[in-house]
């Protein structure tokens, strides 16, 4: 039976390999399993990830504490 959004790709031996799924078709049904085999994180590691990520600095004020780091340094002229 033919089921838009999936598609079996076949192997040299005409053997099922792989199955192409339409993530935007079929994103609620295969979610839970990618979960479960750790291709997409849970959301506890992405809310750690995005907690961690708004604590960064802008890359703005890297480049000042840089310019101000390196105006210390004993520069010979």
């Amino acid at each position: 039976m033919r089921i838009p959004g999936i598609k079996f790709e076949k192997d040299a031996h005409g053997n099922n390999r792989y199955v192409r799924i339409d993530l935007k078709k079929h994103h609620e049904a295969i979610t839970p399993f990618l979960k479960q085999v750790g291709s997409i994180p849970d959301n506890e590691a992405e809310d750690a990830f995005e907690k961690e990520f708004k604590e960064c600095i802008t890359g703005n004020e890297l480049r000042e504490d840089v310019i101000e780091y390196l105006k210390t340094l004993p520069w010979k002229k």
